[in-house]
């Protein structure tokens, strides 16, 4: 009997199951490292809209918190709302610096934040200035003209923008 025969017809098909095996068992480990990857992309990406989520949140409370202050200031004349007006403001501060290093890579985003900075300086110089300096109109932070709601309209932006990502 040829040995030869035996190898090319018996031990073929065994050969080309073998090769078929180590293909699709490589083919397999691809995909779960592809999969891992993009597992980690995501879950990145939830972590960081959350952590931009919970900063804007905290930049809104602080900016409520700072014409609380100044109104309370105003009408009790009391330093200890100063204080808090202080506070409110560094926080602010510290929420939009952090802000801008979680959107440094998002050029929309980056749009909305400096429109929350130029608005948030430019609230502060109108109405937190003059108090401070005791030269303020005790009627402007009724006006309609000291309301924060273009910075709340801002912060619901990135807000929706962070909440598509989630999604």
């Amino acid at each position: 009997m040829d040995l030869s025969f035996l190898r090319k017809r018996l031990f073929a098909p065994l050969h080309a199951s073998f090769m078929l095996l180590v293909v699709l068992l490589l083919a397999q480990e691809i995909l779960s490292v592809v999969v891992g990857v993009s597992k980690q992309r995501t879950t990145d990406d939830i972590s960081q809209a959350f952590q931009i989520k919970r900063e804007s949140e905290r930049l809104l409370r602080s900016a409520l918190e700072e014409k609380v202050a100044l109104r309370g200031y105003l009408l009790t004349q009391n330093s200890d709302f100063l204080q808090q007006y202080q506070q409110g403001r560094e926080t602010s501060e510290a929420s939009l610096q952090r802000l801008s290093n979680l959107l440094v890579n998002d050029e929309l985003q980056q749009i909305t934040l400096t429109n929350i900075k130029v608005f948030h300086a430019q609230w502060s110089q109108k109405y937190a200035q003059p108090n401070n300096r005791n030269s303020f109109d005790e009627t402007i932070l009724e006006s309609e003209d000291s309301s924060l709601d273009p910075l709340r309209d801002a912060v619901d932006q990135i807000l929706t923008y962070e909440q598509a990502i989630i999604n």
